[in-house]
């Protein structure tokens, strides 16, 4: 495994993920796509009445989420290396921690993301335990989590309950 550095050869690993998140924020706030998303977050019907084009704006959304799996794969792949499995756990901890923050909200999974990350960094500085437990601790935390509150940190009740 490589080490981080901020010297030298590291510094771009610190640097790149702001580009993608800084153009995504952008797009997101300038003209009428926030209005586009939005809308269709909601009630897809009432969107289409209002004469958004839902099926391009939910082809824009799975565009934007392939490119920002792309660059994190890039990213991941050259810190790491590349393989054929490279992104089975990363993938499993990805729907944990949209899972735990509650699914369909983006600001819980990113809640759900910084909870998990911390949870394995915490657990691999205890001492006697080690890096060896995070992936135990991470899906742990998740199912604590969902014994207290089912529809994650975040999520809502869709419904009725029977």
């Amino acid at each position: 495994m490589r080490r981080f550095l901020l010297s030298g050869e590291g510094w771009p690993y610190l640097l790149v993920p702001f580009i993608p998140i800084a153009v995504v924020f952008e797009f997101a706030h300038v003209g009428a796509v926030p209005t586009f998303f939005t809308s269709t977050l909601g009630v897809i019907p009432t969107a289409a009445l209002m004469g958004i084009d839902i099926d391009k704006t939910i082809s824009r959304t799975f565009v934007i989420g392939g490119a920002l799996a792309g660059v994190a794969g890039f990213m991941f792949g050259a810190a790491f290396g590349v393989s054929y499995t490279m992104g089975f756990t990363p993938g499993v901890k990805a729907f944990a921690a949209a899972v735990l923050g509650g699914i369909g909200n983006i600001r819980g999974a990113m809640l759900g993301g910084l909870l998990l990350g911390e949870a394995e960094v915490l657990i691999s500085a205890a001492p006697f335990v080690g890096a060896k437990w995070n992936d135990v601790v991470s899906f742990l935390v998740l199912v604590l989590v969902l014994l207290v509150r089912p529809t994650g940190i975040l999520g809502e009740r869709l419904g009725r309950a029977a």
